[in-house]
């Protein structure tokens, strides 16, 4: 009896052992290697050529007396060869106060025809004025192959210092084109 246990102990510890071999011999370890591409037509493109797709058309000096405090004479508007950046111009005799204001208008231009566009129009390098920019509607978003009228408000925060060298002060307003996704 006792040798007839200890066989029944010995085949099943025998067996246990033959199939944790026999799992592990047939058991590999599994490598998946695959390129995922998330820009594809269905979720937004998001190609080289998004960024010169969108620009800057039609810069204008608002001609509405009651918003601007600057003369449209006094100011100059010019776009940038690529037109991603909108240069303003402003002659420095003009100021007179703090809260002077400045309203240009400008149309932002989506060429793509696959992606729309979320717009942000900043600031380069300048503390004297604060830049309010408003789309139409209060949209930022410039539909594929649409125009959207930006209202772009300059506060001037401080008087900029008297200099000999320059009676100019520039403004550099670029843009950011972000394409938007999941639309």
């Amino acid at each position: 009896m006792r040798n007839r246990r200890n066989v029944i102990i010995a085949f099943l510890l025998v067996a246990v052992l033959c199939l944790g071999v026999g799992y592990a011999v047939i058991t590999d370890t599994l490598n998946i290697t695959a390129n995922v591409d998330l820009n594809t037509a269905n979720d937004g493109p998001l190609n080289e050529e998004f960024d010169t797709d969108v620009y800057f058309v039609n810069p204008a000096v608002k001609a509405d007396a009651t918003t601007n405090t600057l003369a449209e004479g006094d100011v100059t508007l010019a776009l940038s060869t690529d037109k991603d950046t909108l240069t303003i111009t402003v002659s420095e005799a003009v100021f007179t106060k703090v809260t002077d204001t400045l309203v240009v208008t400008v149309d932002v231009k989506n060429d793509s025809t696959v992606q729309n566009a979320d717009i942000e129009i900043g600031t380069e390098d300048n503390n004297l004025f604060t830049l309010t920019a408003v789309g139409a509607d209060n949209k930022t978003v410039v539909t594929k192959g649409g125009v959207l009228t930006f209202t772009l408000t300059l506060t001037l925060d401080q008087l900029p210092e008297a200099t000999t060298d320059t009676t100019n002060v520039v403004i550099n307003l670029p843009l950011t084109a972000s394409p938007v996704v999941n639309q």
